[in-house]
């Protein structure tokens, strides 16, 4: 074989060689995900105050009523920070005229954040029971329809 033959079967196997084992991709260094600032608590129209942050609606729980008396709306959420936490931002919430009142009979931390202003009455009431690592919330708000006259 001459040296051209050579080198041209050299050449094609060289080739061949590349397409059957490809190199891979050099991979582009990931970027770390940027972090999201978490969401203000939101407002509940029906229950006209804040949500604390990150709790959770227990199914089926918010229960809106209607009459000619007036207007009520209660939700049930749960959420894995304490009491006194989820207490603390309801006492911000409702403002300082909020009146608390804090129990705890046979292992169950509760209290309760109460708002009356005219003819809403609204209210947070917090508890967990001892052993637990749940905190459940319970909101209210009760509307009466002022008397026409």
């Amino acid at each position: 074989m001459s040296r051209a033959t050579i080198a041209f079967v050299l050449g094609v196997m060289a080739l061949a060689g590349c397409a059957a084992h490809p190199e891979p991709a050099a991979k582009a260094p990931e970027k770390p995900p940027t972090p999201v600032a978490p969401k203000p608590p939101e407002p509940s129209p029906e229950l006209g105050m804040k949500l604390y942050p990150g709790m959770k609606l227990v199914a089926d729980s918010l229960v809106t009523t209607s009459t000619p008396l007036g207007e009520s709306a209660n939700a049930n959420y749960t959420t894995p920070d304490p009491v006194d936490k989820v207490v603390a931002f309801y006492q911000k919430e409702l403002g300082a005229e909020a009146k608390v009142e804090k129990s705890n009979e046979n292992g169950t931390d509760q209290a309760v954040v109460t708002l009356s202003q005219g003819d809403t009455v609204q209210s947070a009431t917090v508890s967990r029971n001892k052993g637990e690592d749940v905190t459940t919330v319970s909101l209210t708000k009760n509307s009466r329809t002022p008397a026409k006259g």
